[in-house]
């Protein structure tokens, strides 16, 4: 028995020496490894607080509550004119408390400059692109969770009044995305302090775990779905359609908007005579495509009108205004193999999108050269035929299809208007010849 006992206790003293070699060899290798991990805090810091493009809807939206509320209270104290002195010491506090002290004491801001110097005027404030660079990490060092981002927002801001007179600004919007604070640092500071706000550079400037709360300074903020992105992108188009029109232009590629619209002149005539019904369309359905490094957001309206928005950042987008300007592979797949009939009706309902979108000058080319010389000389004469005879907004219905023969159609259709308000049917007999790949001539004459 005793020689039992011996050996246990032999055996839990060996065990105890092992543990404790152990626990020797490992320790200097953890210490090791946090003395370097201490070491490399300010290297990945670094690489953190380097500018970049933003990567998702949440950090957009975070962006725009900021500057709307900032927008808000900048405007009010831009022009004081017709407040008490209540009002006007009130508005004071709450934009002083949007900026950090340090720009307040660099810019000297006092009660008589603070318009002048963090005001603006009442007007429409268009975001060009938005960059985020990484300020604070939490206690813990724990780099994926970071407390303070500061977000490089560039833009135009255009005078309401006169749509021409357009003004660059630059500001920074400091976040603190945990407790939903942030403050702004104005064009003046950045250009005073000689900040170098460019993509790829670092960026320093907030160095505080918080952003303390000065009660105006706080902000709302709701989940937003990928619905909610669709209507922003919507909006902005019919919002820059009334305000900033050529800037929807340089968001079309090069390719699509010479195919669409020839020129830039065709273009704002375009634009200029559908804007009422730009400002009255709403969302009926929307899609989202994702396909490789894009995300495409497709919209139509009440009229069956398309918006379509290629997304390779949030804001670093192309819009197009329908499929047919540039065929899209899906289209030229189904076209290829299907029999004569069905391309017929696909180049028949091509030609309408083209009819409903307004766009008589990619229809007009859709006709025979012969037809053109004998009933429809110019696209002006075209535009008024297509005005007169057709609907607005026409839907198709197929009726009786002939084979002619030599890769020649007919085709008799009926047009109803698509809004309902105009009852009556248009019967109208449409003759197209198919000819390589998609392309297409016809002619048309009513019943």
């Amino acid at each position: 028995m005793d020689k039992i006992k011996k050996t246990i206790i032999v055996l839990l003293i060996l065990i105890i020496i092992l543990i404790i070699i152990a626990i020797l060899l490992i320790k200097p290798k953890d210490i090791q490894q946090n003395i370097s991990s201490e070491q490399n805090v300010e290297e990945v810091l670094d690489k953190e607080n380097i500018i970049r493009e933003i990567e998702n809807n949440k950090q957009y939206f975070y962006v725009k509550a900021c500057i709307d509320k900032y927008k808000q209270c900048a405007s009010i104290v831009y022009n004081m004119t017709g407040l008490n002195e209540y009002q006007k010491n009130n508005s004071i506090s709450q934009l002083k408390s949007l900026v950090p002290d340090f720009v307040e004491e660099k810019l000297k801001i006092d009660d008589n400059n603070i318009g002048e110097k963090l005001g603006w005027p009442d007007c429409i404030v268009r975001i060009d692109n938005i960059y985020v660079s990484r300020q604070t990490i939490n206690n813990n060092a724990y780099i994926e969770k970071t407390n303070i981002n500061a977000y490089i927002v560039k833009g135009i801001l255009i005078n309401p009044n006169n749509i021409q007179n357009k003004k660059d600004f630059n500001l920074i919007v400091i976040i603190d995305e945990i407790n939903s604070r942030f403050l702004i640092i104005p064009q003046e500071y950045i250009t005073s302090e000689g900040i170098n706000i460019q993509e790829g550079q670092s960026l320093k400037i907030y160095q505080e775990e918080v952003i303390d709360d000065f009660t105006y300074n706080g902000y709302m903020f709701e989940n937003k779905s990928e619905m909610d992105m669709a209507k922003e992108y919507f909006n902005m188009t019919k919002y820059y359609n009334l305000y900033d029109s050529d800037y929807l232009y340089n968001k079309m590629t090069e390719e699509y908007r010479t195919k669409r619209f020839g020129n830039i002149d065709n273009y704002r005539k375009y634009m200029k005579e559908n804007q009422k019904e730009i400002q009255n369309s709403t969302i009926q359905k929307y899609l989202v495509n994702y396909n490789d490094d894009v995300v495409q957001y497709v919209i139509k309206d009440q009229y069956e009108n398309l918006y379509i928005f290629d997304t390779k950042t949030i804001l670093n987008y192309t819009i197009k205004l329908d499929t047919y300007t540039i065929e899209e592979e899906k289209f030229t797949t189904t076209y290829s193999q299907t029999n004569a009939e069905k391309k017929v009706q696909m180049n028949i309902d091509k030609f309408f999108q083209m009819i409903n979108r307004q766009d008589y000058r990619t229809s007009y080319n859709c006709l025979a050269d012969s037809f053109k010389s004998s009933k429809i000389k110019t696209q002006a004469d075209f535009e008024q035929i297509a005005k007169n005879r057709f609907f607005k907004h026409n839907t198709i219905s197929f009726e009786e299809f002939k084979d002619l023969g030599s890769n020649t159609y007919s085709y008799l259709v009926k047009l109803k208007d698509f809004t309902g308000e105009k009852t009556n049917e248009i019967s109208m007999n449409v003759i197209m010849k198919l000819a390589e790949g998609t392309e297409f001539v016809m002619s048309f004459s009513f019943n």
